[in-house]
Protein backbone atom coordinates (compact mmCIF):
# COMPACT_ATOMS: atom_id res chain seq x y z
CA UNK A 1 0.00 0.00 0.00
CA UNK A 2 2.81 2.53 0.42
CA UNK A 3 4.15 1.64 -2.99
CA UNK A 4 0.81 2.92 -4.58
CA UNK A 5 1.07 5.95 -2.20
CA UNK A 6 4.29 6.75 -2.82
CA UNK A 7 4.17 5.93 -6.69
CA UNK A 8 0.82 8.70 -6.45
CA UNK A 9 2.63 11.30 -4.84
CA UNK A 10 5.45 10.84 -7.86
CA UNK A 11 3.00 11.38 -10.96
CA UNK A 12 1.86 14.46 -8.50
CA UNK A 13 5.33 15.71 -8.32
CA UNK A 14 5.60 14.90 -12.14
CA UNK A 15 2.80 16.33 -13.08
CA UNK A 16 3.73 19.30 -11.95
CA UNK A 17 7.00 19.63 -13.29
CA UNK A 18 6.65 18.75 -16.43
CA UNK A 19 2.82 20.06 -17.00
CA UNK A 20 2.34 23.63 -17.08
CA UNK A 21 -0.38 24.83 -14.40
CA UNK A 22 -3.49 24.52 -16.64
CA UNK A 23 -2.62 21.31 -18.39
CA UNK A 24 -1.78 19.80 -14.21
CA UNK A 25 -5.05 21.16 -12.77
CA UNK A 26 -6.89 18.79 -15.29
CA UNK A 27 -4.68 15.87 -14.33
CA UNK A 28 -5.11 16.38 -10.86
CA UNK A 29 -9.21 16.47 -11.60
CA UNK A 30 -9.08 13.43 -13.76
CA UNK A 31 -6.62 11.40 -10.75
CA UNK A 32 -9.31 12.89 -8.06
CA UNK A 33 -12.56 11.28 -10.12
CA UNK A 34 -10.70 7.77 -10.17
CA UNK A 35 -10.28 7.96 -6.19
CA UNK A 36 -13.84 8.87 -6.21
CA UNK A 37 -15.01 5.87 -8.25
CA UNK A 38 -12.25 3.60 -6.47
CA UNK A 39 -14.60 3.70 -3.39
CA UNK A 40 -17.03 1.31 -5.76
CA UNK A 41 -14.04 -1.30 -5.76
CA UNK A 42 -13.00 -0.82 -2.04
CA UNK A 43 -16.79 -1.44 -1.40
CA UNK A 44 -16.67 -4.94 -3.56
CA UNK A 45 -13.29 -5.99 -1.95
CA UNK A 46 -15.03 -5.05 1.88
CA UNK A 47 -17.99 -7.29 0.67
CA UNK A 48 -15.89 -10.06 -0.56
CA UNK A 49 -13.25 -10.10 2.03
CA UNK A 50 -16.28 -9.73 5.12
CA UNK A 51 -18.37 -13.16 2.77
CA UNK A 52 -14.92 -15.23 2.44
CA UNK A 53 -13.82 -14.42 5.95
CA UNK A 54 -16.77 -15.71 8.03
CA UNK A 55 -17.56 -18.50 5.07
CA UNK A 56 -21.36 -16.68 4.76
CA UNK A 57 -23.40 -18.02 1.78
CA UNK A 58 -21.54 -16.11 -1.48
CA UNK A 59 -18.20 -16.69 -0.80
CA UNK A 60 -17.93 -18.98 -3.81
CA UNK A 61 -15.50 -17.74 -6.45
CA UNK A 62 -18.35 -17.29 -8.66
CA UNK A 63 -20.77 -15.49 -6.51
CA UNK A 64 -17.23 -12.21 -6.01
CA UNK A 65 -16.99 -12.50 -9.41
CA UNK A 66 -20.19 -11.81 -10.26
CA UNK A 67 -20.63 -8.76 -7.61
CA UNK A 68 -17.30 -7.44 -9.13
CA UNK A 69 -19.06 -7.51 -12.86
CA UNK A 70 -21.80 -5.69 -11.17
CA UNK A 71 -20.37 -3.17 -9.33
CA UNK A 72 -17.99 -2.44 -12.50
CA UNK A 73 -21.10 -2.49 -14.76
CA UNK A 74 -22.59 -0.07 -12.23
CA UNK A 75 -19.54 1.87 -11.57
CA UNK A 76 -19.17 2.72 -16.13
CA UNK A 77 -22.78 3.15 -16.70
CA UNK A 78 -22.70 6.10 -13.79
CA UNK A 79 -19.37 7.52 -14.94
CA UNK A 80 -20.36 7.67 -18.50
CA UNK A 81 -23.29 9.21 -17.40
CA UNK A 82 -21.15 11.95 -16.01
CA UNK A 83 -18.94 12.59 -18.78
CA UNK A 84 -21.02 15.39 -20.02
CA UNK A 85 -20.78 17.11 -16.77
CA UNK A 86 -16.97 16.26 -16.12
CA UNK A 87 -16.25 18.15 -19.83
CA UNK A 88 -18.29 21.22 -19.13
CA UNK A 89 -17.91 21.70 -15.14
CA UNK A 90 -14.31 20.57 -14.93
CA UNK A 91 -13.24 21.67 -18.35
CA UNK A 92 -11.76 18.01 -19.16
CA UNK A 93 -11.55 16.82 -22.75
CA UNK A 94 -14.23 14.04 -23.49
CA UNK A 95 -11.36 11.23 -24.29
CA UNK A 96 -9.63 11.80 -20.81
CA UNK A 97 -13.11 11.87 -19.27
CA UNK A 98 -13.79 8.25 -21.14
CA UNK A 99 -11.20 7.24 -20.38
CA UNK A 100 -11.26 7.44 -16.55
CA UNK A 101 -15.32 5.34 -16.69
CA UNK A 102 -12.80 2.65 -18.95
CA UNK A 103 -10.62 2.25 -15.89
CA UNK A 104 -12.45 1.86 -12.99
CA UNK A 105 -13.91 -1.08 -14.73
CA UNK A 106 -10.48 -3.25 -14.44
CA UNK A 107 -9.70 -1.53 -10.80
CA UNK A 108 -13.18 -2.67 -9.88
CA UNK A 109 -13.23 -6.38 -11.03
CA UNK A 110 -10.06 -6.76 -9.13
CA UNK A 111 -11.14 -6.03 -6.08
CA UNK A 112 -13.06 -9.14 -5.80
CA UNK A 113 -10.03 -11.05 -6.26
CA UNK A 114 -8.31 -8.73 -3.60
CA UNK A 115 -11.13 -9.24 -0.87
CA UNK A 116 -11.36 -13.03 -1.37
CA UNK A 117 -7.06 -12.63 -0.62
CA UNK A 118 -8.09 -10.37 2.43
CA UNK A 119 -10.87 -12.96 3.77
CA UNK A 120 -8.47 -15.76 3.41
CA UNK A 121 -5.37 -13.42 5.55
CA UNK A 122 -3.21 -14.84 3.26
CA UNK A 123 -1.41 -10.92 3.76
CA UNK A 124 1.98 -12.16 2.15
CA UNK A 125 -0.16 -12.76 -1.87
CA UNK A 126 -2.15 -9.63 -0.63
CA UNK A 127 0.81 -7.40 -0.07
CA UNK A 128 2.57 -8.78 -3.38
CA UNK A 129 -1.49 -7.96 -5.49
CA UNK A 130 -1.28 -4.28 -3.86
CA UNK A 131 2.09 -3.71 -4.98
CA UNK A 132 0.86 -5.23 -8.57
CA UNK A 133 -1.84 -2.91 -9.12
CA UNK A 134 0.61 0.17 -7.99
CA UNK A 135 3.02 -0.61 -10.64
CA UNK A 136 0.37 -1.41 -13.37
CA UNK A 137 -1.75 2.15 -12.74
CA UNK A 138 0.22 4.62 -11.00
CA UNK A 139 3.71 3.52 -11.81
CA UNK A 140 3.19 3.01 -15.76
CA UNK A 141 1.39 6.06 -14.99
CA UNK A 142 4.32 7.80 -14.33
CA UNK A 143 6.18 6.60 -16.83
CA UNK A 144 4.87 7.50 -19.18
CA UNK A 145 3.64 10.57 -18.44
CA UNK A 146 7.72 11.55 -18.13
CA UNK A 147 7.87 10.12 -21.19
CA UNK A 148 5.51 12.09 -23.19
CA UNK A 149 4.26 15.07 -21.23
CA UNK A 150 0.75 14.38 -22.32
CA UNK A 151 -2.30 14.18 -19.87
CA UNK A 152 -4.10 11.65 -22.66
CA UNK A 153 -1.33 9.22 -22.88
CA UNK A 154 -1.09 9.05 -19.22
CA UNK A 155 -4.46 8.14 -18.75
CA UNK A 156 -4.57 5.63 -21.48
CA UNK A 157 -1.42 4.10 -19.66
CA UNK A 158 -3.76 4.30 -16.57
CA UNK A 159 -6.42 2.26 -18.02
CA UNK A 160 -3.94 -0.46 -19.56
CA UNK A 161 -2.21 -0.42 -16.14
CA UNK A 162 -5.44 -1.05 -14.44
CA UNK A 163 -6.38 -4.05 -16.67
CA UNK A 164 -2.57 -5.67 -16.44
CA UNK A 165 -3.32 -5.39 -12.84
CA UNK A 166 -6.66 -6.93 -12.89
CA UNK A 167 -5.80 -9.86 -15.08
CA UNK A 168 -2.28 -10.52 -12.45
CA UNK A 169 -4.83 -10.57 -9.67
CA UNK A 170 -7.68 -12.40 -11.12
CA UNK A 171 -5.29 -15.28 -11.59
CA UNK A 172 -3.37 -14.96 -8.62
CA UNK A 173 -6.27 -14.90 -5.95
CA UNK A 174 -7.34 -18.02 -8.09
CA UNK A 175 -11.14 -16.94 -8.64
CA UNK A 176 -12.72 -18.59 -11.93
CA UNK A 177 -13.22 -16.70 -14.76
CA UNK A 178 -16.97 -17.13 -15.41
CA UNK A 179 -19.10 -15.26 -13.07
CA UNK A 180 -22.27 -17.20 -11.09
CA UNK A 181 -25.79 -16.43 -12.38
CA UNK A 182 -27.22 -14.81 -9.59
CA UNK A 183 -26.32 -12.90 -6.38
CA UNK A 184 -26.92 -14.33 -3.19
CA UNK A 185 -30.18 -13.40 -1.02
CA UNK A 186 -28.64 -9.96 0.17
CA UNK A 187 -25.43 -9.45 -1.08
CA UNK A 188 -25.93 -6.90 -3.37
CA UNK A 189 -27.92 -4.74 -0.46
CA UNK A 190 -25.01 -5.31 1.54
CA UNK A 191 -22.65 -3.82 -1.30
CA UNK A 192 -24.79 -0.56 -1.71
CA UNK A 193 -24.55 0.00 2.53
CA UNK A 194 -20.86 -0.19 2.27
CA UNK A 195 -20.48 1.56 -0.48
CA UNK A 196 -22.34 3.80 1.02
CA UNK A 197 -20.44 4.23 4.02
CA UNK A 198 -17.05 4.73 2.30
CA UNK A 199 -18.28 6.86 0.46
CA UNK A 200 -19.34 9.15 3.73
CA UNK A 201 -16.39 8.47 5.16
CA UNK A 202 -14.33 10.27 1.57
CA UNK A 203 -16.77 12.87 2.07
CA UNK A 204 -15.94 13.42 5.80
CA UNK A 205 -12.31 13.17 4.73
CA UNK A 206 -12.16 15.80 2.06
CA UNK A 207 -14.81 18.05 3.07
CA UNK A 208 -12.11 20.42 5.08
CA UNK A 209 -10.23 21.13 2.44
CA UNK A 210 -13.63 22.56 0.47
CA UNK A 211 -14.43 24.22 3.94
CA UNK A 212 -10.66 25.83 4.23
CA UNK A 213 -11.22 26.76 0.58
CA UNK A 214 -14.29 28.42 1.29
CA UNK A 215 -14.11 29.96 4.53
CA UNK A 216 -10.42 31.58 4.40
CA UNK A 217 -8.80 33.75 2.01
CA UNK A 218 -6.73 32.30 -0.50
CA UNK A 219 -3.39 32.78 1.54
CA UNK A 220 -4.74 30.97 4.19
CA UNK A 221 -6.44 28.33 2.27
CA UNK A 222 -3.28 27.36 0.92
CA UNK A 223 -1.57 27.21 4.11
CA UNK A 224 -4.65 25.16 5.04
CA UNK A 225 -3.77 22.35 2.38
CA UNK A 226 0.05 22.88 3.56
CA UNK A 227 -0.74 21.80 6.92
CA UNK A 228 -3.46 18.86 5.01
CA UNK A 229 -0.43 17.00 3.85
CA UNK A 230 0.30 16.36 7.28
CA UNK A 231 -2.99 15.12 8.53
CA UNK A 232 -2.93 12.62 5.26
CA UNK A 233 -0.09 11.38 6.27
CA UNK A 234 -1.12 10.63 9.60
CA UNK A 235 -4.36 9.51 8.06
CA UNK A 236 -2.89 7.02 5.27
CA UNK A 237 0.07 5.88 7.12
CA UNK A 238 -1.92 3.25 9.17
CA UNK A 239 -4.46 2.21 6.28
CA UNK A 240 -3.09 -1.68 6.12
CA UNK A 241 -3.93 -2.05 9.78
CA UNK A 242 -7.57 -1.75 9.05
CA UNK A 243 -6.80 -4.37 6.05
CA UNK A 244 -5.32 -6.39 8.52
CA UNK A 245 -7.92 -6.17 11.17
CA UNK A 246 -10.99 -6.25 8.98
CA UNK A 247 -11.28 -10.24 8.70
CA UNK A 248 -10.70 -11.21 12.44
CA UNK A 249 -13.29 -8.18 13.17
CA UNK A 250 -15.76 -9.64 10.87
CA UNK A 251 -15.22 -13.50 12.45
CA UNK A 252 -16.29 -11.71 15.83
CA UNK A 253 -13.19 -11.10 17.87
CA UNK A 254 -14.24 -8.03 19.40
CA UNK A 255 -10.35 -7.37 20.69
CA UNK A 256 -9.27 -6.65 17.45
CA UNK A 257 -10.29 -3.38 16.93
CA UNK A 258 -9.21 -2.29 20.41
CA UNK A 259 -5.61 -4.00 19.15
CA UNK A 260 -6.23 -2.41 16.06
CA UNK A 261 -6.95 0.99 17.20
CA UNK A 262 -3.81 1.00 19.66
CA UNK A 263 -1.83 0.70 16.63
CA UNK A 264 -3.50 3.22 14.13
CA UNK A 265 -3.01 5.84 17.49
CA UNK A 266 0.63 4.83 17.94
CA UNK A 267 1.51 5.49 14.11
CA UNK A 268 -0.90 8.82 14.56
CA UNK A 269 0.68 10.26 17.58
CA UNK A 270 4.31 8.99 15.80
CA UNK A 271 3.29 11.58 13.23
CA UNK A 272 2.21 14.01 15.29
CA UNK A 273 5.68 14.36 17.22
CA UNK A 274 7.25 14.14 13.96
CA UNK A 275 5.33 17.43 12.70
CA UNK A 276 6.10 18.89 16.25
CA UNK A 277 9.46 18.93 16.36
CA UNK A 278 9.99 18.74 12.47
CA UNK A 279 7.35 20.08 10.94
CA UNK A 280 8.55 23.76 9.66
CA UNK A 281 12.03 22.30 8.50
CA UNK A 282 9.68 19.86 6.60
CA UNK A 283 7.18 22.15 5.00
CA UNK A 284 9.63 24.88 4.78
CA UNK A 285 12.09 22.52 2.73
CA UNK A 286 9.57 21.26 0.61
CA UNK A 287 6.96 23.53 -0.34
CA UNK A 288 8.72 26.79 0.71
CA UNK A 289 9.80 28.98 2.99
CA UNK A 290 6.60 30.47 3.02
CA UNK A 291 4.68 27.58 4.48
CA UNK A 292 7.08 27.64 7.59
CA UNK A 293 4.80 29.25 10.05
CA UNK A 294 1.96 26.36 9.66
CA UNK A 295 4.30 23.80 9.85
CA UNK A 296 4.94 25.02 13.80
CA UNK A 297 1.64 24.19 14.31
CA UNK A 298 1.67 20.98 12.24
CA UNK A 299 0.87 18.89 14.84
CA UNK A 300 -2.73 19.76 14.97
CA UNK A 301 -2.86 18.75 11.73
CA UNK A 302 -1.49 15.27 13.13
CA UNK A 303 -4.08 15.14 15.31
CA UNK A 304 -6.76 15.70 13.43
CA UNK A 305 -5.33 12.83 10.51
CA UNK A 306 -4.55 10.35 13.53
CA UNK A 307 -8.23 10.53 14.96
CA UNK A 308 -9.46 10.26 11.16
CA UNK A 309 -7.27 7.38 11.27
CA UNK A 310 -9.06 5.57 13.93
CA UNK A 311 -12.22 6.72 12.84
CA UNK A 312 -11.64 5.17 9.60
CA UNK A 313 -10.81 1.71 11.07
CA UNK A 314 -13.90 1.76 13.44
CA UNK A 315 -15.95 2.38 10.65
CA UNK A 316 -14.45 -1.11 9.22
CA UNK A 317 -15.38 -2.69 12.67
CA UNK A 318 -18.67 -1.00 12.02
CA UNK A 319 -18.97 -3.14 8.41
CA UNK A 320 -17.75 -5.93 9.70
CA UNK A 321 -20.56 -6.59 11.90
CA UNK A 322 -23.13 -5.29 9.19
CA UNK A 323 -24.36 -2.42 11.24
CA UNK A 324 -26.70 -0.20 8.19
CA UNK A 325 -26.45 2.58 10.81
CA UNK A 326 -22.68 3.42 10.12
CA UNK A 327 -22.80 5.73 7.27
CA UNK A 328 -25.63 8.01 9.46
CA UNK A 329 -23.21 8.40 11.92
CA UNK A 330 -20.42 9.44 9.56
CA UNK A 331 -23.02 11.86 7.75
CA UNK A 332 -23.97 13.37 11.18
CA UNK A 333 -20.33 13.87 11.81
CA UNK A 334 -20.26 15.86 7.92
CA UNK A 335 -22.69 18.09 9.03
CA UNK A 336 -21.43 19.09 11.97
CA UNK A 337 -18.23 19.62 10.58
CA UNK A 338 -19.62 22.22 8.09
CA UNK A 339 -21.69 23.98 10.44
CA UNK A 340 -19.14 24.71 12.93
CA UNK A 341 -16.55 25.69 10.35
CA UNK A 342 -19.00 27.98 8.53
CA UNK A 343 -20.78 29.41 11.45
CA UNK A 344 -18.71 29.49 14.36
CA UNK A 345 -14.30 27.93 14.31
CA UNK A 346 -13.45 28.56 10.51
CA UNK A 347 -11.45 31.77 11.49
CA UNK A 348 -7.81 30.33 11.09
CA UNK A 349 -5.94 27.16 9.85
CA UNK A 350 -5.37 26.01 12.70
CA UNK A 351 -8.80 26.46 14.15
CA UNK A 352 -10.19 24.18 11.47
CA UNK A 353 -7.99 21.77 12.05
CA UNK A 354 -8.87 21.24 15.58
CA UNK A 355 -12.32 21.17 14.80
CA UNK A 356 -11.86 18.40 12.74
CA UNK A 357 -10.04 16.60 15.54
CA UNK A 358 -13.04 17.50 17.84
CA UNK A 359 -15.98 16.43 15.24
CA UNK A 360 -13.90 13.21 14.72
CA UNK A 361 -12.81 12.52 17.67
CA UNK A 362 -16.81 12.24 18.65
CA UNK A 363 -17.04 10.01 15.70
CA UNK A 364 -14.41 7.54 17.68
CA UNK A 365 -16.49 7.65 20.65
CA UNK A 366 -19.20 6.72 19.19
CA UNK A 367 -17.61 4.58 17.41
CA UNK A 368 -16.04 2.65 20.60
CA UNK A 369 -19.27 2.98 22.43
CA UNK A 370 -21.28 0.66 19.02
CA UNK A 371 -18.16 -1.55 19.53
CA UNK A 372 -18.90 -1.77 23.69
CA UNK A 373 -22.57 -2.55 23.22
CA UNK A 374 -21.67 -5.37 20.80
CA UNK A 375 -19.30 -6.97 23.09
CA UNK A 376 -21.61 -6.51 25.83
CA UNK A 377 -24.37 -8.33 23.66
CA UNK A 378 -22.02 -11.29 22.57
CA UNK A 379 -21.00 -12.04 26.27
CA UNK A 380 -24.92 -12.42 26.95
CA UNK A 381 -25.66 -14.83 24.06
CA UNK A 382 -22.52 -16.75 25.39
CA UNK A 383 -24.27 -17.03 28.72
CA UNK A 384 -27.51 -17.53 27.76
CA UNK A 385 -26.28 -20.50 25.86
CA UNK A 386 -26.18 -19.40 22.08
CA UNK A 387 -23.23 -18.97 19.72
CA UNK A 388 -22.23 -15.63 19.74
CA UNK A 389 -22.03 -13.54 16.13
Amino acid sequence: MAVGQVLAYGLAVVGARVLGPARFGELSALTGLLVIGGVLGLAVQTVSARRVATAERGSDGPSLVLLGARASGVGILVALVAVPVATVELRLGVLDAVLVAVTLVPSTLAASGMGATQGREDFVALGGLYAILAIGRPGLSVLVLALTHSVTATMVAAAVGATAGFLVVHRRSRLPWRPGRSLPTGMGREGLTTTHALLAMFVLTTADLLLARHSLVPAEAGAYAAGAIILKVAFWLPQAVAVVAFPRMAEGRHDTVLRGAAVVLGLGLLVTLGAALLGPAILGLALGPEYAEVGRVGWVFGLAGTAEAVAYLLLFSRLAARDRRAALAVWIAVGTLALLVLFVSGGTPVSIAWTVTTVVSALCVVGFAEHRRDGRRSLGEDAAGEPAR
